[in-house]
């Protein structure tokens, strides 16, 4: 963990987090306190992490002229592989330090900010890597306030989906954090021979067999509505990555239409509105 502090004594600190949500000997994760808002910057840590294995391990060093107070949170490198759970393993400890640091400094404005590594394929044996930084919106917490971390780590993963989501074509940087987890690996790997999927070169795949066809002599096709009902659920572990189901899909309609072998209409577009839609289609036509 890192500490700096302002030459006129004042202090708002601006939580930077960089974290390294990757699985490796160099994850970190970092929290930057920076005074007056003036200047916000994240600082790497190139130690190796299995000299810090358990997160409330953190270091402190002065940065900018003493502009802001830097505080550096290396996360355990079992939960290292996954920026949600890395972040919410150490949130405790980023909480902890917030609250100090604005007791004794009467307030603080803070910001997090992770450090992710990523690698990219190049060519089919070649890949490149990456450093980025997600950070969240500053905030301010007072004397004897909670700090909202939740909500910037929350700001934290959203940014880094989206950055995966664009089409960037990186990917978190993974290997084995243990030689035990590696050599665990070898042992099931030799039960199983050596499989390789081989991608069409083409973009487009196409059908080339047509002697195979088999004619069908009718097609339905069929549309159905749904109603998007809410559903209440209970609240997950925050420490583990999860998906919460938030609505349910309530069938409320069909159309449907049949079309011959020669192309046409067999019938008018058939509409049906009412409860139980997905059963009164099959009871129709079965």
């Amino acid at each position: 963990m890192k500490l700096s502090q302002t030459a006129n004594g004042e202090e708002n600190s601006s939580a930077s987090t960089p974290s390294e949500a990757v699985p490796g000997p160099s994850t970190t994760t970092e929290t930057t306190l920076s005074n007056h808002g003036r200047t916000s910057v994240s600082s790497i840590s190139t130690a190796l992490s299995r000299k810090r294995t358990v997160s409330s391990t953190f270091r402190s060093r002065n940065a900018c002229l003493d502009t802001f107070e830097v505080y550096t949170f290396f996360p355990d490198t079992l939960t290292s592989k996954d920026l949600t759970v890395s972040l919410h393993s150490i949130k405790t400890e980023i909480s902890n330090k917030i609250s100090e640091t604005a007791s004794s400094k009467q307030g603080v404005e803070w910001y997090l900010n992770s450090c992710v590594h990523f690698i990219r394929k190049i060519t089919t044996e070649d890949f490149e890597s990456c450093t980025s930084y997600f950070r969240s919106k500053c905030f301010i917490s007072l004397n004897q306030e909670i700090p909202d971390v939740e909500t910037s780590i929350a700001k934290v993963i959203a940014s880094c989906n989206e950055f995966e989501n664009k089409g960037s074509g990186w990917v978190f940087k993974r290997w084995f954090v243990r030689k035990s987890v590696l050599d665990a690996h070898i042992v099931d790997c030799r039960k199983h021979k050596e499989q390789k999927i081989k991608m069409p070169e083409n973009k487009w795949l196409e059908f080339e067999n047509f002697k195979f066809n088999l004619p069908v002599p009718y097609t339905i096709y069929a549309d159905f509505k749904s109603l998007i009902v809410k559903i209440n659920s209970s609240t997950p572990d925050p420490e583990r990555s999860f998906t919460v189901p938030i609505a349910n899909h309530i069938p409320c309609g069909y159309a449907y239409v049949v079309i011959g072998p020669d192309g046409n209409f067999k019938n008018p577009p058939a509409v049906y509105r009412g409860e139980n839609a997905v059963d009164h289609f099959l009871k129709k036509h079965y």
